[in-house]
């Protein structure tokens, strides 16, 4: 599956590498820094944050995976570059 991705991928291997990291980093990355800056944020916010990032990340994945076989997207922000 991801091989025939990747070759359908007009922007190349790099492109895909870099969409794909961005989508899996995106649902830990405010659980983080919220977390080191604010003694405030507890462990249920934490979760929180990471399932709605997830579900975000989903949504994104698909809609470019969708908007490339459609030739249109759903979001102008699931844009990856």
């Amino acid at each position: 599956m991801a091989a025939y991705l990747v070759y359908t991928t007009p922007d190349g291997l790099y492109k895909y590498l870099q969409t794909i990291s961005i989508y899996a980093v995106m649902p830990i990355t405010p659980a983080i820094v919220f977390g080191i800056m604010s003694k405030r944020v507890t462990v249920l916010g934490a979760i929180a944050s990471v399932l709605t990032g997830i579900a975000l990340a989903t949504v994104c994945v698909a809609d470019q995976l969708m908007g490339v076989a459609a030739g249109t997207s759903f979001s102008p922000g699931c844009t990856a570059g």
